[in-house]
């Protein structure tokens, strides 16, 4: 028995908080104010109030994490308040890689394509309305955007494509050819169809060529190959961030200049280039991204500038980040002293200050999550910690 109408009541002054809370969420942005606090716990309400802050001001959202369970609670959440997408998930993720570059080690497969299919969606300006991330993953230096744009493809209907520079440019890119395509990063040729599973999508694309041009592109399901969508354009991006793109004299420079700075002998780089010269990707090669790109570049920097960006538990992200490093400093140290090949952790990873100056340099609005406490500044907004229905 309801008596008064009271849980009619409580529910209907629930969502006018709420409806409150998002109103002078947009109040503040729209005043161009560009330090933001928000007090409470990142709950569900957090992933609706991204969704409709994302819809009502059409700028994309990035949300930082000190957490990796928090980012992916929060992106299962962002997915169902979003809702779908034109063709690609409208959630972005930018996950957290788990290398040592100490211990000849490699990143998971599906992790880089992970990464590397959000950093070229978010430098060819495809659809991403937010982009979900951790302060450790901001952190570790990336290929600079600058590269994504010179190697990303477009194909287009009705155009011409250079297939055997396309095909090349897979090769470089990291895709490895194969007689069935069913896994991202793949491709197969047979006769004028061209299959490519780009990370970028959710199916792999089949490319229907007369002479050299592109007469169809179609999306297919990899257990049937039937047939499930078709679009105009595609876009296809590196599944690896090492890149040779021709630059071979430049690496090995780099190299040498790191081999001779940590004192090694010549004979510790000659089979590595040797195997570089015949384009051989050796395992733990990641470790030595530095030397394949004229200088790497924070995750930031890949991040439109308008963006608004919200950082949960944000002051953490100093003492994640730098208690991290100080474990790879003492990696670090023991691998020169057993003569390896390596880069210094400054090379490979901003540090927890670096980053607070990116952002603050970057960011033109930012939008604070932290613990509510009693005695928090008034001017800052309460998110309400409770889940929604």
């Amino acid at each position: 028995m309801i008596v008064d109408g009271t849980p009619k009541r409580f529910a209907t002054e629930r969502a006018e908080a709420r409806s409150h809370l998002i109103d002078e969420l947009l109040r503040r942005i729209a005043g161009g104010a560009r330090s933001i606090e928000l007090c409470g716990e990142p709950t569900s309400f957090l992933a609706f109030v991204i969704a409709q802050l994302q819809h009502l001001t059409g700028r994309q959202v990035v949300v930082i994490t000190d957490r990796e369970e928090a980012a992916r609670d929060l992106v299962e959440d962002l997915q169902f308040f979003c809702g779908p997408g034109n063709g690609l998930d409208p959630v972005v993720t930018l996950p957290q890689l788990d290398q040592n570059p100490y211990r000849q080690s490699a990143p998971a497969r599906r992790e880089m394509m992970s990464l590397l299919a959000g950093l070229t969606r978010l430098n060819q300006g495809l659809e991403a309305r937010v982009v979900v991330t951790t302060a450790l993953a901001c952190a570790r230096k990336t290929v600079p955007p600058s590269v994504l744009s010179a190697f990303a493809d477009v194909v287009a209907k009705g155009e011409e494509l250079d297939r055997p520079a396309f095909l090349r440019r897979l090769v470089d890119g990291g895709y490895q050819s194969v007689s069935l395509v069913e896994d991202p990063g793949t491709f197969a040729v047979r006769g004028g169809l061209i299959d490519v599973y780009s990370p970028l999508y959710p199916n792999p694309m089949r490319i229907d060529l007369f002479g050299d041009e592109v007469e169809s592109i179609r999306f297919f399901e990899t257990e049937t190959q039937r047939t499930c969508g078709d679009i105009d354009e595609a876009y296809v991006g590196p599944v690896r961030e090492v890149l040779l793109l021709d630059k071979t004299t430049a690496i090995e420079r780099r190299l040498r200049e790191l081999a001779d700075r940590l004192e090694l002998p010549s004979s510790t780089i000659r089979r590595l280039l040797d195997d570089l010269r015949h384009e051989i990707y050796f395992f733990g090669i990641e470790s030595l991204l530095p030397a394949f790109h004229e200088q790497l570049q924070p995750m930031v920097a890949h991040i439109p500038a308008d963006a608004i960006w919200i950082t949960i538990d944000g002051d953490r992200f100093a003492s994640t980040i730098d208690g991290f490093r100080d474990n790879l400093e003492s990696e670090y140290a023991d691998a020169v002293q057993e003569q390896q090949l390596c880069y210094a952790p400054d090379d490979l990873f901003s540090s927890g200050s670096q980053l607070d100056e990116q952002l603050q340099r970057e960011t033109i609005q930012r939008i604070s999550l932290k613990p509510f406490q009693i005695g928090d500044d008034t001017e800052a907004l309460r998110l309400d910690a409770e889940r929604l229905d």
